[in-house]
């Protein structure tokens, strides 16, 4: 698939930025530690009442330089409560609310992170029975989803160019230089053989991603964590595009149609191999080609809380 020329050329300006060093982009918290969670001031607070109403206020910090949606869950109500509002996929147990939190909200420079929000959720316990006093842990989570580019040029030789094996503008063997938009997910190396390209990726940024396979879509971000499968989905990331400057089905990283690559990380790091296809190819080129990453991340805080009876 050709990619807009404007698109290519920005891109090969932000790689070239990256690859030479010339310019170090702002080291901003990754991963996990890009939203930053904390309970406000008495919002739960040490000790309530049953049956009566208080709040539980989750602050919101956009803290990685990046626009991003995340979704805002309770856990850990065991059943106990009732909350309202309620997130859509509510239950007794979960509840949450999705908000938008955008750097640009709170700063004037793009390259200093901003944005803040307060999630407050309206709380009522039920009245307790047979008790005087019932501890209760509280469960914040965040979760929220990202997306890494990764950029490289390979060389494109026809198979005549391959048999004569003379010199040209490209070698086709060997390592190549690698730029990776900013995100935790990085391509640290590519190396390209006669018929394969060797992708090495490694998670730098603090906790697990993962990826959620619903029953029709992947998803990365609006999902409840009891639906995030610790041994199967957990420490995953999904390549989800591969675009190639001018020349169609040059790479053949195996995508489904309408899916994606799931790439196990061991240790924060993974490989994949993808095949070259010179069929099209009438002499030789370097080409561009743009790899795009998706997956999310889960950020969460705890505190607990005494619901005490009500005095007879």
């Amino acid at each position: 698939m050709a990619i807009n020329t404007k698109y290519i050329l920005a891109i090969l300006l932000i790689g070239a930025f990256l690859i030479s060093g010339c310019v170090a982009p702002p080291q901003f918290p990754l991963g996990s530690e890009a939203i930053d969670l904390s309970f406000l001031e008495n919002q739960p607070p040490a000790s309530v009442v049953s049956g009566e109403q208080f709040q539980i206020a989750v602050d919101v910090k956009n803290v990685g330089a990046k626009d991003t949606i995340v979704d805002i869950i309770l856990d850990g109500l065991g059943g106990t409560y009732t909350v309202s509002p309620g997130f859509v996929k509510s239950t007794e147990t979960l509840a949450g609310r999705t908000l938008i939190v955008d750097p640009s909200v709170a700063s004037k420079s793009t390259e200093i992170p901003g944005g803040e929000e307060a999630v407050i959720f309206d709380v009522t316990p039920k009245l307790i029975v047979g008790v005087n006093v019932q501890e209760s842990p509280i469960v914040a989570h965040a979760i929220f989803p990202f997306e890494s580019r990764a950029i490289t040029r390979i060389c494109a030789k026809s198979r005549q160019s391959l048999s004569i094996g003379a010199a040209g503008i490209c070698e086709i063997m060997g390592k190549r230089d690698v730029g990776t938009s900013a995100g935790p997910i990085k391509v640290t190396s590519i190396e390209q053989t006669v018929n394969t390209l060797i992708i090495h990726i490694e998670n730098v940024g603090k906790g697990n991603p993962f990826v959620n396979v619903g029953e029709n879509e992947l998803k990365y971000s609006g999902v409840l964590p009891k639906d995030i499968n610790l041994f199967t989905e957990q420490d995953n990331i999904d390549l989800t595009k591969v675009e190639i400057g001018t020349i169609s089905n040059l790479v053949d990283c195996k995508i489904p149609e309408g899916g994606a690559k799931k790439i196990k990380l061991i240790d924060n790091k993974g490989l994949i191999t993808c095949t070259t296809k010179f069929t099209e190819v009438s002499s030789e080129s370097l080409e561009t080609m743009v790899l795009t990453f998706n997956y999310g991340y889960q950020q969460k805080i705890n505190t607990n809380i005494r619901v005490v009876a009500i005095p007879a």
